[in-house]
């Protein structure tokens, strides 16, 4: 039994390291287009939304999300950066990406042929 209590206690620390050592995140180089609530845009890949639908869970916590590109191999790649509070069990935004029509927002269209 006290075999097992070690290997747990061993297997806890470890995973507490794990978790502090991801709460250092560097951001990769990038250029950021915009932080404005719900902005979208439109890319090759699809409709870009900066969704920051429960935004208010943060609870006057300082936080940000941003759409981001960078250049790679002559193209463009797009995606989000945020930081928001950690410690809660909240989801606080859903980044999103929207190929085809949307019932909910069917402007701007990622295609033209596309009909709402």
């Amino acid at each position: 039994m006290r075999f097992l209590l070690m290997i747990a206690f061993v297997f806890l620390v470890a995973c507490e390291r794990g978790i502090s050592e991801m709460d250092v995140w560097v951001k990769p180089n990038s250029i950021t287009i915009t932080c404005e609530n719900y902005s979208t845009i439109s890319t090759d890949q699809g409709v870009l939304t900066n969704n920051v639908w429960n935004k208010d869970a943060a609870r006057g916590d300082d936080w940000n999300q941003c759409l981001e590109k960078r250049l790679v191999d002559g193209e463009y790649q797009y995606g989000w950066s945020w930081s928001w509070p950690s410690g809660r069990k909240v989801i606080y935004s859903q980044p999103q990406i929207k190929i085809g029509s949307s019932p909910w927002m069917p402007e701007p269209k990622f295609d033209s042929s596309i009909s709402s």
